[in-house]
């Protein structure tokens, strides 16, 4: 938790996005226990302003945090999807983070 990321502990993945400014991609993640306290340098002031940007419709929830990719595949082991729509997702790989769009 050095971080400020509970170990051993659920989090859901709220939205995916693709940037073109910063590292690119990040996600954002609901801690639903709403202590989590993630920050980290590489959410630039300038990358912060497009992702407040990004419009997602639900309640004011405390624990909301955005997270560079590299950074999710840095503290996050596993994912799992519990509910799946077909034209809500596209999984190109189950079960297997890769680096790069291209892997």
């Amino acid at each position: 938790a050095l971080v400020g990321l509970n170990s051993n502990h659920a989090f859901t993945v709220l939205v995916a996005k693709s940037l073109d400014v910063g590292e690119g991609r990040f996600l954002l993640v609901r801690d639903p226990h709403g202590t989590t306290n993630f920050s980290e340098d590489s959410i630039t002031p300038n990358i912060r302003k497009h992702l407040s940007s990004i419009r997602v419709e639900m309640p004011n929830f405390s624990g909301i945090f955005w997270i560079a990719w590299s950074s999710f595949l840095r503290f996050f082991e596993s994912i799992t999807i519990s509910t799946y729509v077909s034209n809500h997702f596209d999984i190109r790989e189950q079960a297997q983070f890769t680096q790069s769009p291209t892997e």
